[in-house]
């Protein structure tokens, strides 16, 4: 199984949550604009994969998430997996993911993580994006 990191492997990286409201508020549409922008999608799968996301799972996020995932073609019967709000450490969360759903083959874009997944996953081959 094949699994892909969102934010900066699948779509460019998207800006700091704490960032958006204060910019939202002083550019209006023309920051809501720029943040589409940033959400482009990089990689196009094939075959049988999973996304793995350290995006909070809320209703906001999933909705979001899965409406720019579908419209990008990414859910054709594929899953996506979200970290819940307890989740504090996007590494380890990644590692169990990976364990628990036994993939061989993860993309991921932050070189620390990807570092950590190669330590902590055995026979899992990481990609670098």
């Amino acid at each position: 199984m094949t699994a892909y990191d969102l934010d900066g492997t699948l779509c460019t990286e998207t800006p700091a949550r704490w960032w958006e409201k204060p910019l939202f508020m002083v550019f209006g549409d023309a920051y809501g604009r720029l943040r589409k922008a940033w959400e482009t999608p990089i990689l196009k799968p094939e075959g049988e994969y999973i996304i793995i996301t350290s995006r909070i799972e809320s209703p906001g996020h999933i909705s979001r998430t899965g409406t720019w995932l579908k419209k990008h073609g990414y859910l054709q019967d594929h899953m996506f997996i979200m970290a819940h709000e307890d989740e504090t450490d996007q590494a380890k969360f990644k590692a169990d993911m990976c364990k628990e759903f036994r993939v061989t083959k993860y993309y991921e874009n932050e070189p620390l993580v990807a570092q950590y997944l190669r330590e902590t996953v055995p026979g899992l081959e990481v990609v670098e994006v």
